[in-house]
């Protein structure tokens, strides 16, 4: 396995659909294993896809892992069929260092995918696990959280990011001396 490079905004791959899985290959299996990898050394708690540049219809989520009760979720096109009660929570994103960003998110999910055995699933999830879900679900569908706030809070928002960006760059630097 090996850790992948995730993708910073506005790369452009955040905001494109990803493309729908029609058989789990070893490509397939080899990116979920490495994206696993790549969620847990970031310290994430999901992963789309789209944020390691491969444009496919896949996530890893464990929201438990944290705590000692792991439970890593691989979703090959995975949809939301059923939501209830909206809720507002401060999401972070790999893919938007340092930044968080207060959105709308169901707590209750139901959600239908293939599992890596190319096996149908369904199963309900609430908590956490709906919020980071519907997050990951988002990503593959070209959609990020910076889309679903207002034009302040973008603008709040990038200007953190480019400071955030800077001091990623001096680090970088200074420690290549």
């Amino acid at each position: 396995m090996s850790e992948l490079k995730i993708e910073i905004f506005p790369s452009k791959s955040l905001n494109t659909p990803a493309e729908v899985i029609t058989n789990i290959t070893d490509e397939i299996i080899a990116l979920t294993n490495n994206m696993s990898e790549t969620m847990y050394r970031s310290r994430g708690i999901g992963l789309a896809a789209n944020q390691v540049n491969v444009l496919k219809r896949v996530i890893v989520a464990d929201t438990g892992y944290l705590f000692n009760e792991s439970t890593l979720h691989i979703l090959c096109n995975p949809v939301i069929s059923e939501s209830h009660n909206d809720i507002i929570v401060k999401e972070g994103c790999l893919s938007f260092p340092e930044i968080t960003i207060s959105v709308v998110r169901a707590s209750n999910v139901v959600v239908k995918a293939l599992n890596i055995h190319e096996n149908e699933i369904e199963f309900e999830a609430s908590g956490l696990l709906a919020v980071c879900l519907q997050h990951e679900i988002d990503h593959i569908n070209g959609i990020t959280f910076f889309d679903k706030i207002s034009n302040l809070g973008k603008k709040i928002a990038n200007d953190k990011l480019i400071r955030v960006k800077k001091k990623i760059a001096r680090m970088k630097k200074k420690n290549n001396k």
